[in-house]
């Protein structure tokens, strides 16, 4: 009786001991691999004469046949597990661009370093990927590193269509020695970075709207009654009928025996406006899409060059979905966060064109010129630009649509007419 009670105690034991292992490995957190490995079709192919050797070995009863299996599955073995112990032994750091404008180029610069202390290391892959991902994604296959030696390699990737992008971890990847199978592991401690294609950039006829732009503001000989605050001194001259007694220059009339006054102008304003209306039909053609990155590329282009060279203070309207306001001080160079906006700017069939006008409004007067772009010349939109553009008489309106009209001021890049049709490209060095 005593025996069959103290089986049963330590039966008891046992499984509460058992429950608490269990509930215990339950608890720990699941061990998450980075990396994933594979059989290649040279290790299929390889598995495959394995099983034949064994069939045939059976089948024959031959010795010889048998040594040849075991040979076989010995080098299959083998080298499908080596690559297991090769990416863990390289170490990784990456320099990716933040920004790149569509069609020109940007490198990509990856730096390796053997973490063995003895041995060589034997050839890796590496590979930089994006979201959405290129065609061809830059890559670099490293013959092999010494014990603590360190590598720089780079490539110029081009990416011809705007947005946001985002570089992946870099892959380390081995098929070392047979390639059998292939082994990948993401590089630790590099995370996913954020890359912005903003819209392409042409060529911009900085003459022609430099006229247009000069002709239109000019500066205005002010009588002296009418100065204010903000008109700049212009020099003396000989007094008339009218002027204000306050003006007069009393030491050089004292020194001329005739009264002379100051005289003043209106300083010249270099402020622009540019309004951007990115309408696109429900059913968007190629042709409407080729129409909409011309126009994002028109004001990417008036940004750059603007800002770049005439040291132009700009404001941005983009009649989007919802109407935004952008401000450029002069001298500010490539203006980031306009342009960003200008990336991530997609098609609308029914823009703000009632929030742009207020926007505008606010900008617009006698002394800015307004530059409408549009991709259809539709009688809204032309009324909306000239809400703001025609009381005041300076302004410019650039359909898009118009080929014509439009390559006199600004020259795209000659891929962009084949927008969606032209490849990524990379070249590794």
């Amino acid at each position: 009786m005593q025996g069959k009670v103290a089986m049963a105690v330590a039966a008891e034991q046992l499984r509460r001991r058992s429950g608490a292992e269990e509930s215990e490995r339950s608890e720990r957190p699941a061990v998450q691999w980075a990396g994933r490995w594979r059989i290649r079709l040279e290790g299929g192919i390889c598995a495959m004469l394995l099983i034949w050797a064994l069939v045939a070995s059976v089948a024959s009863h031959a010795n010889l046949m048998i040594l040849f299996a075991c040979l076989i599955g010995g080098v299959l073995v083998v080298g499908s597990l080596l690559p297991l112990t090769v990416p863990r032994h390289v170490g990784v750091s990456v320099e990716v661009p933040e920004y790149l404008f569509a069609g020109q180029p940007g490198t990509v610069r990856v730096r390796l370093c053997s973490r063995r202390r003895l041995r060589p290391l034997p050839g890796v892959t590496v590979r930089c990927r994006l979201e959405p991902p290129l065609v061809s994604p830059p890559h670099w296959f490293v013959d092999g590193l010494k014990p603590g030696q360190e590598e720089t390699y780079s490539a110029t990737v081009v990416i011809r269509k705007r947005g946001e992008y985002y570089w992946r971890e870099p892959e380390v990847a081995s098929t070392y020695p047979f390639g059998f199978s292939e082994y990948v592991r993401v590089a630790d401690g590099v995370g996913r970075r954020r890359l912005i294609v903003y819209p392409a950039i042409g060529q911009w006829n900085m003459e022609l709207f430099e006229q247009q732009l000069g002709s239109s503001v000019s500066h205005q000989t002010l009588a002296p009654q009418v100065v204010g605050r903000e008109q700049e001194f212009r020099g003396l001259r000989d007094y008339r009928e009218g002027d204000s007694a306050r003006w007069i220059h009393w030491p050089t009339t004292a020194r001329r025996g005739e009264l002379v006054v100051r005289e003043f102008e209106v300083p010249r304003d270099r402020r622009v406006l540019l309004l951007l209306i990115p309408w696109l039909p429900e059913r968007a053609t190629r042709a409407d899409t080729v129409n909409l990155e011309l126009a994002l590329s028109v004001v990417a282009t008036a940004l750059y060059e603007l800002a770049r060279r005439l040291g132009t203070r700009i404001g941005v309207v983009l009649a989007g979905e919802v109407a935004q306001f952008h401000a450029v001080g002069a001298g500010e160079g490539a203006p980031g966060p306009v342009l960003e906006a200008l990336a991530l700017m997609n098609g609308t069939p029914r823009p703000d064109l009632e929030g742009a006008a207020q926007l505008l409004r606010r900008w617009a007067g006698p002394g800015v010129f307004t530059t409408v772009v549009a991709t259809a010349a539709e009688e809204r939109i032309r009324a909306a630009a000239a809400d703001v553009a025609v009381p005041w008489g300076r302004g410019l309106y650039i359909d898009v649509s118009q080929r014509a009209q439009l390559l006199s001021l600004y020259t795209p890049p000659p891929w962009l007419f084949d927008y969606g049709r032209m490849q990524d490209g990379v070249t590794a060095s």
